[in-house]
């Protein structure tokens, strides 16, 4: 079993929290207790995606994406029959990335391709490949 951790792209996510900080204190120094209970969940949610999202290769060749608290997606590494290594303009517009420089896996009969943004991207790929030589890598 072999763990990444996502990478962060620090700015946009430690923006939110600050503004979710700022919002529980307003609420809190105004006294609505509903919302400062909703924007302290919402931080918390936040803060557990951007510390509990990894990237998860299992014995049994399948790759486990976790992202925080609620999205977990499991992928058998035989399916993905492609990867590219890119810049995405918005981080948020993928739910397991956290950065806009990561690797989009091709997945057989999927939609969709999948976007991680792991810490260590080369290293990453080199673990796909090794665990799937049927893999297509392009830049």
């Amino acid at each position: 079993m072999r763990t990444f951790k996502s990478g962060i792209d620090g700015t946009a996510f430690y923006s939110l929290l600050a503004v979710a900080t700022a919002a529980m204190l307003y609420c809190l120094w105004v006294g609505y207790v509903v919302a400062w209970v909703v924007c302290m969940l919402g931080a918390v949610f936040l803060i557990a995606r951007i510390t509990g999202t990894e990237y998860r290769f299992l014995d049994d060749g399948t790759l486990v994406v976790r992202s925080g608290y609620l999205a977990t997606c499991r992928v058998p590494v035989t399916a993905i029959t492609g990867v590219a290594v890119t810049v995405r303009r918005c981080p948020f517009a993928a739910a397991y990335a956290l950065s806009r420089r990561g690797v989009v896996l091709r997945l057989r009969g999927a939609k969709r391709p999948l976007f991680v943004s792991p810490k260590e991207l080369d290293a990453f790929v080199r673990e796909l490949s090794r665990r799937n030589p049927a893999i297509e890598i392009s830049d």
